[in-house]
């Protein structure tokens, strides 16, 4: 995949590692890190753009994030229902809620339309088969795809790598459209 392949090129052996099941695994009280906020928030994007779905109003969004964050905190992490947690629920809510809005103008203003979620894509990089899920496939006006890798974190690394057009993620999917495409039609 496209992370693993990543792993690969900056340490083989904590691929390795990764790939035999002998990577560390660090014990920590249950906290709402990155991950988990990713997680959540990814869970909230899957179902609030949906394909087949239409896409929803900026202004609705506020009304309906509320009740998909708190399914998602059920199903992923339900230790975030407890009454400790409500700052941290509300300011992760409202952080979703603004991302959400955002998107929904993006994808109206370029009337993209969702074509998939959760879409399995393969190919091939040179002679090693390679394989990877993208989070949203879109159609774009002009027979365009448009390939989505959500991304809750800031890192700034990530940020200088997109911003001088070189992602790993990015030129993977890529490949894996022109040499292979959908996992499954």
């Amino acid at each position: 995949s496209p992370s693993r392949l990543e792993t690969l090129m900056v340490s083989p052996l904590a691929w390795l590692f990764e790939r035999l099941g002998i990577s560390a695994r660090d014990w920590a009280p249950e906290t709402l890190d990155v991950m988990t906020k990713g997680t959540l928030a990814h869970a909230v994007f899957e179902d609030l753009f949906a394909p087949a779905t239409s896409l929803p109003e900026p202004a609705s969004v506020q009304e309906t994030v509320p009740a998909l964050l708190t399914l998602a905190i059920r199903s992923h992490c339900p230790f975030l229902q407890q009454s400790e947690w409500m700052v941290e629920r509300e300011q992760l809510q409202q952080e979703i809620v603004r991302a959400a809005e955002r998107w929904a103008e993006i994808l109206a203003s370029t009337r993209a339309e969702i074509l998939a979620a959760e879409i399995g894509l393969q190919g091939m990089l040179d002679d090693v088969p390679i394989h990877g899920n993208a989070d949203l496939l879109l159609s774009l006006p002009g027979k365009r795809l448009y390939v989505v890798d959500y991304k809750k974190s800031g890192s700034a690394t990530r940020w200088q790598r997109m911003n001088k057009g070189y992602d790993h993620q990015t030129v993977l999917y890529r490949i894996m459209i022109r040499t292979g495409g959908l996992k499954r039609p």
